[in-house]
């Protein structure tokens, strides 16, 4: 892999040689070739990157582009010629060549349609964000960055230290929740160049409120306690009980049918003794929020 960088517009950016050595085919063909993607962006930020899919976007049609890798390239698929893009193989590289595209919104809808572009520029100004927008050309290596892709990308490194984001939804009420994620370059844009991003997830459930335990009986058997008991929770399945004695360790106890799998769950927990003293139950549901309880047992005269 290349040796990182941090390329300002028009500077050249070391890039991989089977990059290179593909731009210099297209160009003797009198096609441009870019090299763009995750790859790029990974150099901007100075990342290295030693396995990676090399993302590359050509004026050359798809048939055209078959013709170019053949004799070059150890395997050739195809991808999605019908969007425009082409799959290869040279060596350990794997690559994927794309024409460029365009939206074009007829008259009729507000849905656009992708069509293929004639320059770099437009099929950059449709990609989702600006860090995606940036451009190597091939051979030359010779980098564009027509809208703060560069910039946008470094001012995101330094903010975000970390690519897991964690919602706290222990203040959130209970219920059934979709969750729709709006990201968008505007604070680095000036205005109409912004670009938005969203994603909406399928639908889960929020339950922060934690099982009841209610006792509701025992009896005596051969010298034996019976303690019958029931666990509920309003959203989630229960998952797993175990109670204490007297403060010793936590003994697992399973369902009359056996299968933790419901709301509702009825418990019979023989214990020795006709009188049992400091009995602590504990119930855990789905999402984990737990609840414990006295097992109150009745002493039978």
């Amino acid at each position: 892999m290349a040796r990182p960088t941090r390329p300002e517009e028009g500077a050249r950016v070391e890039v991989p040689p089977v990059a290179t050595e593909l731009g210099e085919r297209f160009r003797l063909a009198g096609h441009e070739l870019y090299l763009v993607g995750g790859v790029l962006r990974d150099l901007v930020l100075g990342r290295v990157r030693e396995e990676a899919e090399l993302d590359l976007a050509t004026d050359a049609p798809p048939r055209e582009t078959i013709k170019l890798l053949q004799g070059w390239a150890d395997s050739r698929k195809l991808i999605g010629v019908r969007y425009g893009t082409v799959g290869a193989r040279k060596g350990d590289t794997v690559l994927e060549i794309t024409t460029f595209r365009e939206e074009v919104y007829p008259e009729d809808t507000r849905k656009p349609a992708v069509t293929f572009a004639r320059d770099i520029r437009t099929d950059l100004s449709r990609r989702d964000f600006t860090i995606n927008a940036m451009a190597v050309r091939l051979p030359e290596g010779e980098f564009l960055d027509p809208f703060g892709g560069e910039k946008g990308a470094k001012r995101k490194a330094e903010g975000i230290s970390d690519a897991i984001f964690v919602w706290d939804t222990t203040s959130v009420p209970n219920g059934t929740y979709v969750l729709k994620i709006v990201a968008s370059d505007a604070s680095s844009n000036p205005p109409g160049a912004a670009l938005q991003g969203e994603m909406e997830s399928v639908a889960f459930d929020i339950d922060n409120s934690p099982p009841v335990i209610q006792v509701t009986g025992s009896r005596n058997d051969s010298g034996r306690t019976i303690l019958s008991f029931q666990v509920r929770d309003e959203l989630s399945a229960i998952q797993k009980v175990e109670y204490s004695l007297d403060a010793q360790r936590w003994r697992g106890v399973y369902p009359k049918d056996g299968i933790f799998d419901a709301r509702v769950e009825d418990f019979e927990l023989p214990l020795d003794g006709e009188a049992v003293k400091g009995l602590i139950i504990r119930a855990y549901d789905a999402k984990n929020n737990s609840a414990t309880a006295r097992g109150e047992v009745p002493v039978n005269r």
